[in-house]
């Protein structure tokens, strides 16, 4: 079963404003709920899905939140989306070491991330 699971990061996101990139490398820009602009860069990316106004709702209100969520950035354990993804690579990628990240807002916005590395969060 699916859960979440905090991460090193505790940032309280208002809004996801825009994600940028491509080639494996990506930022999603957001606003905090103090109103202060940041960037969530993420490298290596081998996979994102992007949902808007909870279409996934039914899949985020199922997650075992055995940990009190403290931010909007969040691990999925046990992720059924790395699954599927190393289903869909069929052993062409290594996936032992891939993290499933889950960022997502007030409004229901949520940012899913398959990545072998950490995020990197600046202020702008």
């Amino acid at each position: 079963m699916e859960y979440l699971k905090n991460c090193k990061f505790m940032i309280d996101i208002e809004t996801i404003d825009q994600i940028v990139g491509g080639n494996q490398e990506f930022d999603v820009i957001a606003t905090t709920q103090d109103k202060k602009t940041i960037k969530i860069s993420f490298i290596l990316v081998w996979d994102l899905r992007y949902i808007i106004v909870n279409a996934d709702s039914d899949r985020f209100t199922k997650f075992n939140k055995g940990h009190i969520k403290n931010s909007n950035i969040l691990l999925v354990e046990n992720s059924a989306y790395i699954d599927y993804f190393a289903k869909q690579v069929s052993g062409t990628r290594f996936v032992d070491k891939l993290k499933d990240y889950l960022l997502y807002d007030s409004a229901g916005t949520q940012v899913e991330v398959l990545t072998i590395s950490d995020p990197v969060i600046t202020e702008l």
